[in-house]
């Protein structure tokens, strides 16, 4: 079973992904995956590893984010706008 562990706060997102067996354990086995986003006014830096140890560092500026007309609505949260941008 795999779980993925969300932390949301105000000014950053901490996400993890972690896999179990037929039984949860005591203590927590290795992440599988994980990903820190901060946020920094008009720019977002986002940090994701593996468990093999394979990191990224991209820094995304928010503001000037123009994928297409539906992101630059002023409705469409800064972390819709990373994920978009992470997608492409």
């Amino acid at each position: 079973m795999k779980i993925l562990v969300l932390n949301a706060g105000s000014s950053s997102d901490k996400i993890s992904l972690f896999e179990f067996g037929e039984t949860i354990p005591e203590d927590p086995p290795p992440r599988l995956w994980e990903a820190m986003m901060e946020w920094h006014g008009e720019i977002a830096e986002v940090h994701v590893k593996s468990s093999s140890g394979a990191a990224q560092r991209t820094r995304i500026n928010i503001g000037s984010f123009t994928a297409d007309s539906d992101t630059r609505n002023p409705f469409v949260s800064a972390r819709t706008k990373v994920a978009l941008r992470l997608s492409y």
